[in-house]
Formats: C-alpha cells, sequence, structure tokens
C-alpha cells in the first residue's frame, strides 16, 4: 500500500500530499481545486553549488567548471534530430527550465495536455544527447547569455555583493560560469555529471492543479518505470554539502557510567575550519576520535562525506578520506631520521626540512615536529585533517607558523576539524568555532561572534578592543581598524 502524507497549509488551507516511490523518487501534488492550469515541475537537487564530488563512473572524486550544471539544463532540451520545446510548442503546452545554486527543474504548463506533458517531460530528462558538435555550439549560446546578464545593472549589483559576502564559498560564482569555465566542458563531463546526479534518489516531482491525486501519482510512477534505463545508472548518493557530520551522537568509556558525549549534532562544511573549544575533560578529543574511527559511538550517526562511517570503515576508505594529528606527536615517528620519516620528500608543502634532513625527529622544535606530522599526514593526501591541539607547548612563533600552515591547507581544499584551548589560533584560522560543554555542543559561531561579548573565550584583541570596536578578535583585525582610525593606545586610553 502507498504512503500519501498529507499537509494542510495554516495560511491557505490548501493540502499537499507527499509520497517517494520505490526508486526513490519524491512527489509532491498541490491540489489546486477549480483550476484550470496544471503544472509541473521535474528536478534535481544539483545545481552550481556542486563542482566538487565523486565520479559514479570511477569512484574518484573530480572537479569540474563552473558553470556545468546550467550547461546541462540547456544540453538536456536537445535531442537527435529535435528540440524538446519544439516538441512540447507543438502540443500547445509552455514548457521551460532553470537552474539555481542548488537545483535544477524543468518544467510545463498545460491547460488539456497534461497526462501527455507528464511522459514528456520524464523523456525530455532520460534521453541525453551530448556531441562533440553541439557542446561546442552550445558554449557560444552560454556565452553570450553570460555577456547579456554581465551587462544588466540589477544582475551586476546582485553577484557583486554576493562575492563581497562571500569569500571562499562557491555562492560567489555565476551560476552560469564564465566564458573561460565552460570552454573546458565537454560531453565526457556532461554524460559524468548526468549519471552522477540525474537518479530518482536524487529527483523531484511537483504537480500543481487540480488533478486526481491517487491517478497522477500512478501516471508518474508509471512514465518514470517506463523510461527509467537510462536514470538507473545513476545509484549513487549525491556528495554531501558536509565534509564531516554528527547526528544526535552519544558516547561513553566502558568504565565510566556516565556519558561523555549526549547527542551531539554537528556538521563541518566542506573546505572550512571549524575548530571545538572547552574545558578539559568535555569530550573533544574524544569528539575526535570518533570522526577518525578509534572509538565507536553507541547511539547516533556519523557521517564523512554522506557516507556512513561505518561502511567507510568496512571498506578501509575513512583512512583514505581522514587523517588525524594526536596531542602526543612523537608517536606518530616511526624512524630516527627525518628524510627516512619522508620518503625523501624533504620540501613539503609545509616545510622545508632540507636543512634537518639527517636529525632525529624527537631532536627538532617543537614546532617542527608538528609540521614534521602535518607533513607526513598530507603524503596521505586526505580531504579532512583532525587536529588535536596542534599548537600545544609551542611558542607564539611557531603558533603563528602553524596558523599560517592551516591557512594555505585550507586554500588547498583540505577541510580542518580542530579542537583546541588556543583561542588566539582559533579566532585567526577559523571559519566557525563551537564550544563543547558537559557532553553537548552549542551553535557553531564566526569567530568574530564566539570571541566578541565574553559569553564562552575570548582573545587578547578582543578583551583590547571591548568598549571601544565591535567585532574585533584578532591581533590584525585591531592593528587594521586602528590604521583606519588613525589611532594609537596610550596606557588604557586611544589617542590619534
Amino acid at each position: 500500500m502507498r504512503k500519501i502524507t498529507v499537509n494542510v497549509s495554516n495560511e491557505l488551507g490548501e493540502k499537499t500530499y507527499t509520497t517517494t516511490l520505490d526508486n526513490g523518487l519524491k512527489v509532491y501534488i498541490c491540489k489546486k481545486e477549480g483550476f484550470s492550469k496544471k503544472i509541473g515541475l521535474f528536478g534535481t537537487k544539483y545545481g552550481s553549488l556542486i563542482n566538487d564530488f565523486v565520479d559514479i563512473t570511477t569512484g574518484k572524486r573530480i572537479k569540474v567548471p563552473d558553470g556545468i550544471a546550467h550547461f546541462l539544463e540547456h544540453k538536456l532540451f536537445e535531442k537527435e534530430g529535435a528540440n524538446a520545446l519544439d516538441l512540447f510548442s507543438k502540443m500547445g503546452v509552455s514548457s521551460n527550465a532553470y537552474t539555481s545554486f542548488d537545483q535544477t527543474v524543468f518544467y510545463f504548463e498545460t491547460i488539456d495536455k497534461f497526462k501527455e506533458s507528464i511522459e514528456m517531460l520524464v523523456k525530455l530528462i532520460k534521453e541525453p544527447y551530448f556531441t562533440d558538435e553541439n557542446v561546442e555550439k552550445e558554449q557560444g549560446i552560454i556565452g553570450q547569455e553570460i555577456g547579456m546578464y554581465d551587462d544588466d545593472p540589477g544582475f551586476s549589483v546582485y553577484f557583486n555583493a554576493l562575492r563581497a559576502m562571500y569569500i571562499n564559498h562557491p555562492i560567489r560564482i555565476d551560476i552560469a560560469g564564465t566564458v573561460e569555465t565552460i570552454s573546458h566542458i565537454n560531453k565526457e563531463l556532461l554524460y559524468t555529471c548526468y549519471n552522477t546526479f540525474y537518479s530518482p534518489q536524487n529527483m523531484f516531482y511537483i504537480v500543481v492543479g487540480d488533478v486526481d491525486v491517487e491517478e497522477t501519482i500512478d501516471l508518474i510512477e508509471k512514465n518514470i518505470n517506463k523510461d527509467i534505463k537510462c536514470l538507473k545508472k545513476a545509484k549513487q548518493s549525491v556528495s554531501s554539502a558536509y565534509a564531516v557530520e554528527f547526528k544526535d551522537v552519544f558516547f561513553t568509556y566502558e568504565s565510566l557510567k556516565s556519558d561523555i558525549l549526549k547527542g551531539i549534532d554537528l556538521n563541518v562544511k566542506k573546505g572550512e575550519i571549524l575548530s571545538v573549544l572547552g574545558s578539559n575533560g568535555s569530550g573533544k578529543s574524544t569528539l575526535l576520535s570518533i570522526a577518525a574511527g578509534l572509538n565507536k559511538a553507541y547511539s547516533g550517526k556519523i557521517e564523512i562525506d554522506g557516507q556512513n562511517i561505518k561502511k567507510l570503515l568496512r571498506n578501509k576508505m575513512l583512512y583514505k578520506k581522514t587523517a588525524m594529528l594526536t596531542q602526543d606527536i612523537q608517536t606518530s615517528f616511526l624512524t630516527d631520521v627525518v628524510c627516512e620519516e619522508l620518503d625523501g620528500e624533504l620540501l613539503t608543502p609545509v616545510y622545508d626540512f632540507t636543512p634537518f634532513k639527517n636529525m632525529h625527529p624527537y631532536d627538532l622544535s617543537g614546532g617542527q615536529q608538528q609540521l614534521l606530522g602535518l607533513a607526513k599526514l598530507l603524503k596521505k593526501n586526505p580531504e579532512i585533517l583532525l587536529l588535536d591541539e596542534p599548537t600545544k607547548g609551542l611558542d607564539g612563533h611557531w603558533k603563528m607558523i602553524i596558523s599560517e600552515t592551516l591557512l594555505k591547507l585550507k586554500e588547498s581544499g583540505i577541510t580542518i576539524l580542530m579542537v583546541t584551548h588556543d583561542t588566539e589560533l582559533a579566532a585567526v584560522c577559523s571559519d566557525r568555532c563551537v564550544l563543547l560543554f558537559n557532553g553537548i555542543t552549542l551553535e557553531p559561531q564566526s569567530p568574530s561572534d564566539f570571541f566578541c561579548g565574553g559569553l564562552y573565550y575570548t582573545t587578547s584583541a578582543a578583551k583590547v578592543s571591548d568598549g571601544f570596536f565591535d567585532k574585533i578578535c584578532t591581533t590584525k583585525q585591531l592593528i587594521e581598524i586602528c590604521r583606519l582610525n588613525g589611532l594609537c593606545m596610550e596606557g588604557e586610553k586611544w589617542k590619534r
């Protein structure tokens, strides 16, 4: 028996019917009594923000050119010897599509060709036709579209605002890409994106109008099942927007009766540095060890790049995706010579160990040992770094070098989950900070919100600027705002 969920709008009193087909396709029907027009939308949760994912055909992570989701939307209208827009038009049906940051949607509007339109919209999606010639032609067409939008003042203001607000997030990138990025799109990449994201499990069908709910669901299911051959190729789940995600996680050590972690809900976005702060014994290191697979939660779920950590442990993929730097860094050194620790690759992404190649790792400074540990981890090419107190015991000089190193690693695309007591490090490096207290996490905040106001922890810069400037938490920010205002400090007072 098919399960259909009914939701009623408090404002309009309208009913929306929701169900999931056996193949994973979600169907939503908004019944509009007395309306003559019927609208259908067939979409996928794939938009411009996703340009880094696992190729379903190879199992390898790839990065595709900006604008490819929008490019794919254009090309799906083209069929061998025909264009889907023309086919809809011949039926007297209005049809089009759009690509947003997080989805691509194809739709129709009709009065009396509802069943035919349902079928046509499925055919539009299930029959991709990409050739070298039509891809090259489309590059010119979309290039002209990009130029047209660049000349639109409202559009330019909108994306300039996004670029100003988001320095690293891909939302700052034009949905259509640029003339340069789309020039790198080819038919092979289009088929890769299609096979990965245009699967029923990742798609939805929405119908709005005065329709019979059961009949409409049967009609969609019939056409999907009839024309599903191409869609069945893509059974992989979509790469998650989160590198690490804890969902209602509980943990305790056998020797203890009380829980160390009590329903942790926390996510780490791809390409960000998230710092976890808290007192000794709050569960910070335990949290890292669970993400690394060293400890196992007795309840809840942990996902790495959208995949259950249990599955990643079984197929040994977790240790390819993640790498952990522990507090006791010396335990990671397995030889008596720096050169052997690095297999002779002394010029590393984090430090040049050439002058120290014949030294014992234990004879390096504390900061050099931390960098040696990082260099060893990076040889595994991890996507995610788990760092446990990376500046513990280091002086100001090496703390600065470590912070600069972490920022460089982030720029290279590595996601970092870090637990630390070092407020200065967290303020300088983090995209977000979160407090772990008594086994639970509070809502993550930006460093400025986290360290200013004196609610949890604070930094030296926040203390000095308190009452004079808002949201200043790093020395660099403090120096900059003083320069802008022509200020210097004498004693406890600011003077021009």
